[in-house]
């Protein structure tokens, strides 16, 4: 599996900086390696690709779920100011500021809703930079709970920006693959720590 448990902030100029950004471009190969798992019910899911692109004109997205072994098509649903909606046929949803993910539905315990900060406009733009973002899940009570993180926006390997986000709650490490148009064509997003990491491949 090529997800991996949350990690500390790169850090800079010494031995450490080293190690992390070898860790870094390791995760980052690793991330984009196709898992090859007989009987995987993602790979099946991703032999419907061709499928699922006959049967729709609206734009598309594929997202994994590797630590539950599960995969869904999802399209596109709504459009609030810069938030798109996509839905599934199993009533799921995922939203999206940009490619950053910021909000699921009906994939247990959901990312409520986030705040991307300046990450969309950073990738847009394929700079490295530094800003603030907001996570918000459900606490045992059903209540909303923010939690506020500060990222660090870094050039990757072979066309990858990788995110480092980090409080004293959580810490997570999310990779964004650009085409050569700079459009964000896949990429691995922390949702939460029951399901970890979602990998998102946009079709269309």
């Amino acid at each position: 599996m090529f997800w991996l448990a949350p990690v500390l902030l790169a850090c800079c100029g010494n031995v450490d900086g080293m190690k992390e950004r070898r860790a870094t471009l390791d995760f980052v190969r690793e991330a984009f390696t196709p898992s090859k798992v007989e009987g995987s019910l993602i790979e099946a899911e991703r032999a419907n690709i061709p499928v699922a692109l006959a049967n729709t004109t609206r734009p598309l997205v594929m997202v994994e779920q590797p630590g539950l072994d599960l995969a869904d098509f999802f399209v596109l649903a709504a459009r609030s100011g810069d938030i798109a909606t996509y839905g599934s046929s199993s009533q799921a949803s995922i939203s999206f500021d940009g490619p950053v993910m910021v909000a699921t539905r009906g994939f247990g315990a959901d990312l409520m809703s986030g705040d991307a900060g300046s990450l969309p406009d950073l990738l847009a733009a394929r700079q490295s930079g530094q800003y603030k973002r907001v996570v918000r899940y459900l606490d045992g009570e059903n209540q909303t709970i923010s939690y506020p993180v500060q990222c660090n926006l870094e050039a990757g390997d072979k066309g990858t920006f990788v995110e480092y986000c980090g409080s004293p709650y959580q810490e997570f490490r999310n990779v964004f693959e650009l085409s050569k148009q700079g459009k964000v064509v896949t990429s691995i997003q922390w949702h939460g720590p029951d399901n970890s990491y979602l990998t998102i491949r946009r079709l269309r």
